[in-house]
């Protein structure tokens, strides 16, 4: 009968373990932050397919207490999302469709145009 629970309990475990990543996968997305709310950012995502009148796409994106910043290497903050900004942001992709920020990058420089494109000096 020990052999037979310890079988059970593997299995058990292996179950838990599938249905756990089956829960959220990790994605990465890349984007210009179309506006910063409470608990979110709206990341706007272009087709960069070179078709003309390529389509945009919005994304909300929450923001919670596990969510890591940074802007290039350095550490950053929650004060330093603004709207322009580019940002590469990867996301835990739940089963309810919502995307869970695990950690944000910022373009280093912070500079943007209107249309949210970095610039160089």
């Amino acid at each position: 009968m020990t052999i037979g629970y310890r079988v059970t309990a593997a299995c058990l475990a292996l179950v838990f373990l599938a249905s756990g990543a089956a829960l959220a996968h990790e994605r990465t997305i890349m984007g210009t932050i179309a506006a910063v709310r409470e608990q979110a950012i709206d990341v706007t995502l272009k087709a960069d397919d070179g078709a003309e009148g390529s389509k945009e796409e919005v994304v909300s994106v929450v923001l919670d207490a596990g969510t890591k910043y940074l802007k290039g290497r350095q550490p950053a903050s929650r004060d330093d999302l603004k709207a322009g900004i580019r940002v590469v942001v990867t996301v835990d992709h739940r089963s309810d469709d919502s995307l869970v920020a695990k950690e944000i990058r910022l373009a280093p420089d912070g500079r943007h145009d209107s249309n949210g494109h970095s610039r160089r000096p």
